[in-house]
């Protein structure tokens, strides 16, 4: 009985790969063989049906029609705010504490940096307040606040106050709505004994004092008020830079 050449049956294609590709034995010298694989014709028409399954739409005749954010809700792309620096605790617990790290401040508002820093890694639940954001859309009859949620606020000189449960977007109409009196949006992000917050204000507060208040019943974080001098905030403001003369 004739010996199996084990590299020539490894070459050989199953029945259900024969309909898809050839294996072709050629002789390259007298010890060796080498192979070339070529498609048939049903595995070129499988491709081009994939292709032909999968294509690009085509680019519609005009821009969609995105909505223009409103310039209260977020800080401006078009200019380069000036950086001030301030650093200082604002709430303290034994076991974590709030800093004001700086301001980064445009023309129109200001971004509020803050840190929170802990002694331990815990488990912050909801530190941003989105989980409670989308409970409160789903019952919003029920007015509890949970202690895990930070809470962050401000207060001008002339009374208005806004806080991070403020929520002033959202809704059908937040795009073409009157803007509020004092908006505070919230970004932040951290992990583990860290967080860190960039809030952003609107408008520019008033001369006098800037109030910030804060507290974190979860990290046993009590009401806390930091005062500082708005007057260095508008002065700052004034030296802001737009990238272009109708800038935003």
């Amino acid at each position: 009985m004739p010996a199996i050449d084990p590299l020539r049956r490894q070459a050989e294609p199953s029945t259900a790969d024969a309909e898809l590709v050839r294996v072709t034995e050629t002789t390259a010298h007298a010890n060796s063989c080498s192979f070339s694989i070529t498609r048939t014709e049903v595995a070129e028409t499988l491709q081009t049906w994939v292709m032909d399954f999968f294509r690009v739409p085509p680019r519609p005749e005009r821009p969609l029609n995105v909505p223009k954010m409103p310039d209260w809700i977020h800080k401006p792309s078009g200019e380069i705010g000036v950086l001030l620096p301030h650093a200082a605790v604002i709430g303290r617990s034994n076991q974590a504490l709030l800093a004001l790290a700086g301001f980064h401040v445009y023309s129109q508002g200001v971004e509020i940096f803050l840190m929170l820093r802990t002694l331990s890694e815990f488990v912050l639940e909801d530190p941003t307040g989105f989980r409670e954001l989308m409970r409160r859309r789903i019952d919003p009859t029920n007015d509890s606040l949970p202690d895990t949620v930070f809470r962050f606020g401000v207060e001008f000189s002339d009374g208005r106050r806004a806080t991070s449960l403020d929520r002033n977007w959202g809704g059908p109409d937040w795009q073409t709505k009157p803007p509020p009196s004092i908006h505070l949006g919230m970004t932040g992000g951290g992990g583990g004994a860290a967080f860190d917050w960039q809030v952003w204000l609107w408008p520019l507060p008033p001369p006098g004092l800037l109030t910030l208040v804060c507290e974190y019943p979860q990290l046993a974080i009590a009401l806390t008020r930091y005062e500082i001098e708005a007057a260095p905030l508008l002065e700052a403001a004034s030296q802001s830079i737009k990238l272009w003369e109708d800038a935003r």
